[in-house]
């Protein structure tokens, strides 16, 4: 996948300088979201009735921590001497992912 992106990466070091962080951050975000959802079933706190609460919470804590890591990602971007473009860039596709 990365050699498809090779002329892009190529032209903004940022990304490869921060991949690991923005591909680490997906991957946990799913895995955590994904392991509660599979506890709260097990536990049989999950029914029909519940669920639209449940995902709201669920929902504004993604929110929280959303706007926690796009707060630290943007200031480390920054620490390690990039613009504010590319920490901006950086901290939105951290939100997003």
């Amino acid at each position: 996948i990365l050699t498809s992106f090779e002329e892009l990466l190529a032209q903004h070091a940022v990304i490869v300088a921060f991949l690991t962080m923005l591909v680490g951050a997906g991957g946990n975000a799913g895995n955590q979201a994904a392991i509660l959802v599979i506890r709260a079933l097990a536990l049989g706190d999950l029914d029909p009735r519940a669920c639209g609460r449940y995902l709201f919470k669920e929902c504004q804590m993604g929110l929280i921590i959303g706007l926690v890591l796009v707060t630290l990602g943007f200031l480390r971007v920054l620490l390690f001497d990039y613009s504010l473009l590319e920490a901006g860039a950086i901290a939105l596709s951290l939100f997003i992912i």
